[in-house]
């Protein structure tokens, strides 16, 4: 698959791929528009956008959701597949299913299972590390395609009791067992940067808030993921125009808004169906 090779090289030519999180195909096109290599689909924007919570998302909502992305683009998705969605038995239909659906990568984290909503207020538990490598060791081995990058990640360090040590011994775990790349909910520049001298060969992920080239370069970071916050802008956008039409009862159509519909209809090939149907159904049409 081009996407997977794709992304495959540039993890291979250890690039930084900057991957914003996207929670639609239209917001895929967006990003794509725009000139990003690959698009993020964070669970927790994913549960945002159901009208849910992250720890709710059947694996099958979660492969539907990443599927109707693919489509829509032509560069890699990367997806956070959770804890695996369960067991072993269940991690490994978790990979097939994801890879079936044209996914470029996931990453799988070490939180217990089922998920808990304590996770977003800072309360996280993780399950034994050998669960979780008997988990990645099934979820490697599931794999049809070489090129679908499969991504670890320990949330060890924010975890109860979580420390850096322990942070450290899960990801020389990953990178025994095989994993493409580790990924640490670490934003401490230290803290990353003792974790690199650790484990200096393997790609890093994050959704750490990366602010110099130096950083990067110095924590070898391939996949920067800045967490879900385009949702919160395209919301606090949202909220705004219904407050008004709530207030007000008007709709105010405004230049800019005109443009936005333009770019939106160009981006989503309005102009290539109207061509079809002034070729066909509507060629001889009268009105």
């Amino acid at each position: 698959m081009k996407e997977r090779k794709t992304l495959r090289a540039m993890l291979n030519r250890k690039e930084v791929i900057l991957t914003p999180a996207v929670f639609s195909p239209l917001t895929a096109l967006i990003a794509q528009s725009i000139g990003f290599k690959a698009v993020h689909v964070a669970g927790s924007a994913t549960g945002l956008q159901f009208g849910s919570s992250e720890p709710l998302i059947t694996m099958t909502e979660m492969v539907a959701h990443a599927a109707s992305i693919v489509k829509a683009i032509k560069i890699p998705v990367v997806v956070d597949a959770g804890s695996g969605f369960g067991d072993p038995i269940n991690v490994v239909k978790c990979v097939k299913e994801f890879e079936f659906a044209g996914v470029s990568a996931i990453h799988i984290d070490d939180q217990v299972y089922p998920n808990r909503v304590h996770y977003l207020k800072g309360i996280t538990r993780v399950c034994p590390l050998e669960e979780f490598l008997t988990k990645l060791r099934a979820a490697l081995k599931a794999r049809t395609d070489p090129d679908f990058i499969i991504i670890a990640r320990t949330d060890a360090r924010k975890a109860i009791g979580g420390t850096l040590e322990e942070a450290i011994k899960r990801c020389q775990a990953f990178v025994e067992v095989g994993a493409d790349a580790i990924l640490t909910t670490i934003r401490d520049p230290k803290e990353l940067e003792i974790l690199r001298r650790q484990i200096p060969n393997i790609p890093f992920a994050g959704n750490f808030d990366i602010r110099s080239a130096k950083l990067i370069k110095e924590t070898g970071t391939a996949f920067v993921m800045p967490g879900s916050a385009p949702i919160f802008v395209a919301c606090r956008a949202i909220i705004d125009h219904y407050q008004n039409f709530m207030d007000t009862g008007e709709v105010t159509s405004t230049p800019e808004l005109q443009e936005m519909r333009n770019k939106l209809e160009g981006l989503t090939s309005l102009s290539e169906y109207l061509e079809i149907e002034e070729t066909s159904t509507e060629k001889d049409s009268t009105y």
